[in-house]
Parts: C-alpha cells; sequence; structure tokens
C-alpha cells in the first residue's frame, strides 16, 4: 500500500510539471516570433503623449537565437536582441530596501547602405500575457514606453 501511494504521488508531481512548464517560462521565450509597435510614448511626469520613432509601420521577427530584423516598405534591418532579467531596488517609504526583478531588453539592428539603425535599450519589460508586451526606458526629463503586439 505504501509503495503503491509512493508511486501514485510521484506520478502526480511529474504530470503537475510538465504540464504547468508554460507559467514558469522565461520572459525571452515569450518574444520568439512577429511583432508590431503598436505605440511609442512619452511621460513628462504628467501626461503619456504619443511620439513617432519611424518604426511603427514595420513588422519585428525576434528568433529564438538572438537574430531580429525589421522589415518595411523602405527595406529591412538586421541585427541581434537580447533580453534578460536583473534583480534591482528602491527604498519605501519607510526607508527599507526592497528588492525588485526587471526584465531587460536590448535591439540593435541595422542596414547601414540605407543609414538606417534601431539601438534600443529598454530598462523594463512586461509582458501582458503572451500577445503584447510594454517596454520602457528613462532618461532624466522623461520616461518612455513602446507597446507591442504579436502579429
Amino acid at each position: 500500500m505504501h509503495k503503491t501511494l509512493l508511486t501514485g504521488l510521484i506520478a502526480v508531481l511529474l504530470l503537475t510539471s510538465f504540464s504547468c512548464r508554460k507559467i514558469f517560462d522565461r520572459p525571452e521565450d515569450k518574444l520568439e516570433g512577429k511583432w508590431w509597435l503598436q505605440r511609442a510614448e512619452r511621460n513628462s511626469f504628467v501626461n503619456w503623449n504619443t511620439i513617432t520613432t519611424g518604426y511603427e509601420n514595420g513588422s519585428y521577427t525576434f528568433s529564438r537565437n538572438g537574430d531580429a530584423t525589421y522589415t518595411d516598405a523602405q527595406g529591412s534591418l538586421t541585427g541581434r536582441w537580447d533580453m534578460y532579467t536583473v534583480r534591482d531596488g528602491y527604498y519605501d517609504d519607510n526607508g527599507d530596501w526592497q528588492n525588485r526583478d526587471k526584465t531587460v531588453f536590448k535591439v540593435n539592428l541595422h542596414n547601414f547602405a540605407d543609414n538606417r539603425v534601431i539601438d534600443w535599450f529598454f530598462e523594463d519589460c512586461d509582458f501582458k500575457g503572451g500577445n503584447r508586451f510594454n517596454a520602457e526606458y528613462r532618461t532624466p526629463s522623461y520616461r518612455y514606453r513602446y507597446r507591442f503586439i504579436r502579429q
């Protein structure tokens, strides 16, 4: 009886671990595929205002091996992307240090013949399910947010 119970418990644990695999995927695993830049915005401490990057009308393709392309009516840019988690933190209102993980997203694409370059370094990304994510970075004066949608 004890051996049967132990075998059953092991079987349940194995089945559960495989069926929950998607929950524990790394953020960069969600990025593979084709994306479109739906909107870019800038915040100056009060309002979010839509801005134009010049790269809203094309399609971004991110491959699992780190290769990336951007294609629009003017041509293609090729290069690399990278995404990884960093531990960051801040002091709360009580003066206590609070740890926080952030997902960094870097995109470097170029077409030197056409003098076109994308060199983005986003300090934090937030996936909204599997078909949408926001990527943000800050400057001393502004905060920028780019919203990508899966095609």
